[in-house]
Order: structure tokens, then sequence, then C-alpha cells
């Protein structure tokens, strides 16, 4: 939702604002549920808490996974100070009500990359440093690290107006989210981390503004491999989630208007390999005439999510959301006494759980995936072990990143506990990058997926696999050129050199044996070019 309209509406009801929950798809699994509420009241204006009632009320049906908003200004009344007891304490009570209820909390510091939260952005003149937002943090996860109501931190609700990612400038979202989750590894191991996108998080918008230089989300570091991506989408005209008309047709709406508008975030979701979630969406409840139509695009939206493994939340419950005072509120009326259910909830609470293809578990250990580029075309490579009922691999190539075709199978071990080294080569050439990937079908037909690697015909890219890892990665130059000189260099956080080594090969080199666990940067130079990107030692 757009920050000015916020602002506006703070003056007439408190504002209004979407929330998202963010969770790792196993313990989703062992809660049974996978999509939930948001609960607002503490961030703005008189503080309205989120209670037991309403915790047990959306539990009962199914929806438990509830997303807290606060202010950062709130809990840290100074930049650089303790944290604020009174306000922690409300906190404390709402993550003891929800362990006793049985639902998980996810902490959403509501700020907008701003303090306060209409004050002025991180990192800018007057407005907070990195390091001060980042240490916000550092005592949030270590006050929290130990609570196993919380499921994760949701780092900043709705990044925008930052400004100067395209042009390679130092005040955007990238830096300060890792920063975030940096300082939040020191402390935690656990939770997970929850990464909103810049441009106040829209899932239609997702690629203008989080798949760009310098501001890709993709690229962000967890050494706990423990991240979660999420985007908001509204679908009334403008995508504020205001609907200041709630007309259907008003709004150009029609009933895939939200499959269409959330598609290019969950596209790059699939395309990367990563977890996802869609933490703000809501329809109007105060349009009789229209409340089927807009009924069938929740209905369609939320069957699309649940179909591509993608979890979402509904904005918003919490004191002073109820239908129908608000235009897109799903706390039923009479919630203490009678409560009568708003008019969205019948399709709300239908979509508790992911459809069960995406907990399959792959059939195998996959240890690594990577191509070289020669004159008989790119020839792929990949190694395995523990096979399980495995029965084949399918090749499938893009040449977008997003849309895939298959190009050949290759069969599969079935059952082995030895390391399995398959190839194929795929001849056909291509004037610039392709993506391939492994689509792994066992012998019941549950089909899983690989990470997907990215290789350059007219120019050297670099595959590196795995990464994060336990032991040692692997570099695979994708080059043409097998006579130039390899230089790698390997530093750590603080600039420090720790390995070097000079090779001939262009083909897999191991690197990474013998560090210690961390952060790493690591250069790579060749006649035709140089290269740069971290790797993670656990």
């Amino acid at each position: 939702m757009l920050y000015s309209q916020k602002i506006s509406q703070t003056i007439s009801r408190f504002l209004l604002c979407l929330l998202f929950v963010s969770i790792s798809l196993s313990d989703l699994y062992a809660q049974q549920s996978t999509y939930g509420v948001n609960l607002s009241g503490l961030e703005w204006g008189t503080i309205n808490t989120p209670n037991a009632t309403e915790l047990n009320y959306y539990k009962g049906k199914g929806l438990k996974l509830i997303r807290l908003p606060f202010l950062w200004e709130r809990v840290q009344t100074s930049l650089g100070g303790p944290l604020n007891a009174g306000y922690l304490a409300t906190l404390d009570g709402i993550v003891a009500a929800a362990n006793t209820a049985g639902v998980s909390i996810i902490l959403d510091m509501h700020n907008y990359c701003r303090y306060p939260y209409n004050g002025s952005i991180i990192n800018t003149s007057g407005g907070p440093t990195i390091a001060q937002y980042a240490y916000a943090w550092k005592l949030l996860a270590t006050h929290f690290a130990g609570q196993t109501a919380v499921y994760g931190y949701d780092i900043m609700n709705e990044p925008n107006n930052l400004g100067t990612a395209a042009s390679g400038g130092t005040n955007y979202w990238f830096p300060m989210a890792q920063a975030a989750v940096d300082s939040i590894r020191k402390v935690d191991q656990t939770h997970t981390i929850i990464v909103e996108g810049d441009y106040w998080s829209h899932g239609d918008k997702w690629l203008t503004y989080n798949a760009i230089a310098n501001n890709n989300m993709k690229n962000i570091v967890d050494p706990k491999n423990n991240l979660v991506f999420e985007a908001h989408q509204y679908f009334d005209s403008n995508g504020s989630g205001t609907y200041s008309s709630s007309s259907f047709s008003g709004n150009g709406a029609n009933v895939n208007t939200g499959v269409t508008l959330i598609t290019p975030f969950v596209t790059w979701l699939q395309t990367n390999n990563l977890k996802g979630y869609v933490g703000e969406y809501g329809i109007p409840n105060n349009s009789p005439s229209d409340q089927a139509n807009w009924n069938s695009l929740l209905n369609n939206f939320l069957a699309y999510l649940q179909a591509n493994c993608v979890m979402g939340t509904y904005w918003a419950g919490g004191p002073g959301w109820a239908y129908p005072n608000y235009v897109i509120g799903i706390d039923p009326n009479n919630i203490a006494t009678t409560p009568v259910d708003a008019p969205q909830m019948p399709v709300v609470e239908t979509y508790t759980t992911l459809a069960a293809s995406c907990n399959a578990a792959m059939p195998l250990t996959l240890l690594d995936f990577y191509g070289q580029t020669g004159k008989q075309g790119t020839q792929l490579n990949w190694s395995t072990t523990n096979e399980i009922n495995n029965a084949y691999f399918s090749i499938e190539k893009s040449s977008n990143g997003s849309e895939y075709i298959s190009i050949g199978q290759v069969a599969a071990s079935t059952n082995s506990n030895s390391t399995n080294n398959y190839s194929f080569t795929d001849a056909a050439t291509s004037s610039g990058p392709v993506y391939y990937r492994l689509m792994i079908v066992d012998l019941s037909g549950n089909k899983t997926y690989s990470n997907i690697i990215e290789i350059g015909s007219a120019e050297n890219t670099i595959t590196v696999y795995p990464n994060p890892f336990s032991d040692h990665t692997s570099i695979v130059l994708n080059s043409t050129d097998k006579t130039s000189l390899v230089y790698i260099q390997i530093n750590d956080v603080a600039g420090n050199l720790v390995q070097s080594l000079q090779t001939s090969s262009t083909a897999k080199i191991d690197i990474g044996e013998g560090l210690k666990s961390g952060i790493y940067l690591v250069q790579v130079n060749t006649d035709s070019g140089s290269y740069h990107f971290k790797i993670v030692k656990q």
C-alpha cells in the first residue's frame, strides 16, 4: 500500500497497511497450516493489543500463522539504545498467548525503511544508519531467539522510495536487508528471516525493482539458508488496497486479475529455487452485488498460490479492523460474543495448507549440478547419493529463465547409497544465456526440481554449487576458452586474504576446503574478465 496513502489514512482511522506471514515449509507442514492473517493494533495511534480471543478464532479457522506488526520507534525509543521494556512486555504477552493458543507469530518491523515510520529513510541525512538498523534487529533477535512460538522475523515492511539502486548508489534496500540478516545470525541461528522487496513489495512489480543490478534479492546470503521472500498484492486499480471504489468493474478486475498480477513474483521464486509468500492481499467486504466476483478472484488467487507452493496471509484482522467497519477487514463482527464471519472468510478458510506435492521429498541427495559449453554443445553434469526409488531425470531448458521445456531424459540408479555421476549434452547452440534445471521423478511419479543454472554461450559465466556448503564448493567456468589461466582468491568479510590458487583448468574447480564457518568474498580472474561473488561455509 502506498506510503502517502497510509499517512492520510492514519488521520482518519489509524491508517491502513498490510502484513504478511513467511514460514519455513517443513515447519509449516508440522503446524498443518501454511496460511494465516495479520493482526494489527500495535503500530499506529493508540496501542490496541490483539488478544487470545482473536488468536483462537483464527486457529479455529485453520489459520495459525499470525503476522504481528510493531513500530521500531516504539520498541527502541532512541537509536542505538536499549529496547523499551514496556512495549517489549506487550510483544512478550502476545507471544505467550500465541504459545498457549498453538499459533505462530511473525514479528514485523512495520516502518517502510524509516525511523519513525513517517520520518527519515535509513542511510539518508537525518535518518538512522544501516548499522543502527542492524543493531535494532540484533537486540530483538537476542530477546526472542529462544521463543518457539515466534516463527521468524520480517525485517522491514514495504521498503519504498529508496531511489538509487539502478544507478549504483548506496541508498537502496539490498545492503540494508543483508546487514539485518548478518546481524540476526550473530545471535539467532534458528528463526526464519523474511525479506520483503522494494517498491512496497508489489508482486506485479517485483522484477522491475527487486531483480536488478545492486538490488537483486536473490543474492541475499543467509549462512543458515533459512530465508523466505515476501510480496504484497492488491487487486484495486492502483494496487494500494484502499479500494476507494469497491465496484468490481470499476477497478477493471476480472476473476483472474489476482493470478495475472502475482505471476511475476511466483515465476521469480521458481526460477531461483527460493521460498516465498504473499503476505498482503485483501478484497472488499462492503459490496454485496459484487461480492461473488471478488470472492471468485480471491479463490483463484489463493488456488494459484497453493498449487505453486506459495503461502499467503490476509490483511487484516486485529482490534479496530472488524467487518463491516473496515473495507477489507476480516475480523468477524461481535467476535467476543456471537461472531459473524466476514463475507470473504468462506474463501480464506478454505486455504490452510499447501498442495501435497509441495512437501514431496527429493528421492536423493544432489551433490552438484553444473555445465560447460564446448564445441559439441553444452555438457551438463550432476552427481547424487542416497537415491531411493528414483526413476529418471528430465533435463529442462529455458531461454528466459521462466518457461521450461524438456530436452531429454537420463535414467536414474533407482536405489543406491554410492555416489552416482550423470551427464547430458545439449547439442543446440544459442546466441544468449540459457537456463537448465533437472526435474527429478521417482517411481511413484512425484516430481521435484534441482537448482537452476545459467550458462551463456557468448561469454564466460560461472556456476557455484553448492552454496552454502559444509565441506567444499565447486566453481565451473562455463567457457570455450581452455587456455586461460584462472586466478582465484578468497577474502573474509574484513578483506583479509584467506586462500588463493592458480590453475589452467576451466573445468570443475573445488574451493573452500579448510575454511572456518562464515561468509567469504571470492574473486575469479581470467583473460576474459573478473567475477565476484559470495560463498557461505556452514
